[in-house]
């Protein structure tokens, strides 16, 4: 009967669970959209912060763990943001 085979129906549109993803996809394939949504939880590389995929990137522009260059072109490439002030001396 249809009540008993739409909660199992492969091809019912089912929201994404993560929060503010407007998604709506069907349920066979939600497993491969929740691979790559742009609103799944990720923590930063580098401090471990967890936030939503698409808004890493502006996190790692200021995440203090983050490694940067050194901005008088010293040659060193990877100082954690935090600890700039102490290569500057």
């Amino acid at each position: 009967t249809l009540p008993k085979h739409t909660p199992s129906c492969e091809h019912v549109l089912v929201e994404c669970p993560f929060k503010n993803c407007p998604a709506q996809i069907k349920r066979q394939l939600l497993n491969a959209h929740q691979s790559s949504c742009d609103f799944r939880g990720v923590e930063c590389e580098h401090c471990g912060a967890p936030g939503q995929h698409n808004a890493i990137k502006e996190h790692l522009e200021r995440c203090m763990q983050a490694p940067v260059a050194c901005p008088h072109q010293c040659g060193e490439e990877r100082i954690a943001r935090c600890d700039l002030a102490a290569h500057f001396q």
